[in-house]
């Protein structure tokens, strides 16, 4: 009984994970309550595994990554600037209600999706979650509204479930280079079916030409000159560590996009280096922005000023009769919030995952996880440069996209090299 019981926790598990990651596009609170039921369920599972045969406080002891140490730093510093912080109240809440969270999804997701059979769910699940996301970008284009949240365009672009055109262009930077990837080195022989059912295999690859098409044109709707230069270096990424054909692509995809795209498209890259009279210069703006972060963090160095304390800090910086608002620069925000220390802490565990993830190419068994893995790695290298200009680190549900695919990578990684 208690191995069954076991069983079904560790399926209610991955099934709360994946739900996380469908219904992290339009719903924040499914993200949460599936994140509520996996937390329950994975530490359930391990009280049952392992009471008795370790002190408790052993019991909850993540598994074993490259990244535990990095994270254990990031993690201890980030407490120590709550502790420190400007408002404790809010930083103390913000770490046990967010950042705790974030963590956790990472550990779940690094255990659970050990084997070829939950990978492949994970694409069933992420290519759900694609369609309807997509389609609803589609419609919101047309409409001026999405059908999933009611959400309206308010800018240039369309916004989707997500409310905001640089978050779903966010998401986009992630998703583009996997479907992309994937169809691009897809294999007949990566699903097997049986006999009567072999004809599906031939559909997979255009489903995932579809896909990334579909994908491509809502990048360009989107209309965010950050989302469209992240998703140029993320192509030009993927091309350089896995094939030099897809730097040829991305080559005629450049001569060709400027005469098929609408006009105002057009008219939003020229701006980028040719600044429209009469219109903001986004350029000098986002400078004001990173100044304002600059005073923050010479004035708290180490720790900075509080876990989230952000916005209410930045008040003694901007100029009377302005409101203080967010840099815009995730880099920059994480230096001013959790001081130098917390900064390096983040940046250590990026680097260690991807000189790990680089060094193990070599050693992957098989081509579907090696075209995975890299082009899981080149959503996360786009998400992370896209994270330079933008808040994406300090969105509920980017955030969870982001820490999800960091535990995803470490669990194919360990997968296809048979660690």
């Amino acid at each position: 009984m208690k191995e069954k019981i076991i069983v079904w926790l560790d399926r209610l598990l991955e099934l709360s994970l994946l739900g996380i990651l469908f219904s992290l596009p339009f719903s924040k609170s499914l993200v949460e309550i599936f994140f509520g039921v996996a937390l329950g369920a994975w530490i359930i599972k391990k009280v049952l595994l392992y009471a008795g045969k370790r002190p408790w406080f052993k019991i909850f002891i993540p598994a074993k990554t490259e990244l535990n140490l990095p994270i254990a730093f990031l993690v201890f510093f980030s407490f120590i600037s709550a502790l420190m912080s400007t408002s404790l109240s809010l930083s103390l809440e913000s770490f046990f209600s967010k950042f705790i969270e974030l963590i956790l999804i990472y550990f779940m997701v690094a255990e659970t999706f050990c084997d070829e059979k939950r990978i492949k769910r994970v694409l069933l699940f992420l290519t759900a979650s694609v369609v309807l996301i997509c389609i609803d970008g589609m419609y919101q284009n047309f409409t001026g509204v999405d059908f999933l949240r009611g959400f309206q365009t308010r800018g240039t672009g369309i916004e989707a479930s997500f409310g905001n055109s640089n978050d779903f262009g966010t998401w986009l930077i992630v998703m583009i280079p996997l479907f992309f990837g994937l169809s691009f080195f897809w294999k007949r022989d990566w699903i097997k079916f049986q006999d009567k059912y072999d004809w599906v295999s031939g559909w997979v690859k255009p489903v995932l030409c579809f896909l990334s098409g579909l994908l491509f044109i809502c990048v360009i709707l989107v209309s965010s000159r950050g989302v469209w230069i992240a998703v140029l270096l993320t192509l030009i990424f993927l091309g350089v560590i896995k094939s030099k054909k897809i730097l040829l692509g991305v080559v005629i995809l450049l001569l060709v996009v400027p005469f098929i795209v609408p006009d105002s498209t057009r008219e939003r890259a020229v701006e980028l280096v040719r600044p429209i009279e009469g219109k903001t210069n986004e350029v000098q703006f986002r400078m004001k922005l990173w100044t304002e972060a600059v005073e923050i963090i010479k004035d708290y160095p180490v720790f900075g000023s509080g876990l989230n304390t952000y916005t209410e800090v930045v008040q003694e910086y901007t100029p009377e009769g302005e409101r203080g608002i967010y840099p815009h620069n995730c880099y920059l925000q994480m230096a001013a919030e959790t001081g130098i220390l917390g900064l390096g802490a983040f940046l250590w565990m990026i680097l260690t995952l991807f000189i790990s993830v680089l060094r193990s190419l070599k050693r992957i068994r098989g081509e579907l996880y090696s075209a995975f893995l890299v082009s899981l790695l080149a959503g996360l290298f786009g998400f992370l440069l896209h994270s330079f200009v933008d808040t994406a680190l300090y969105s509920l549900q980017l955030s969870s996209l982001m820490w999800f695919v960091t535990g995803l990578i470490v669990a194919t990684k360990k997968l296809a090299t048979n660690e």
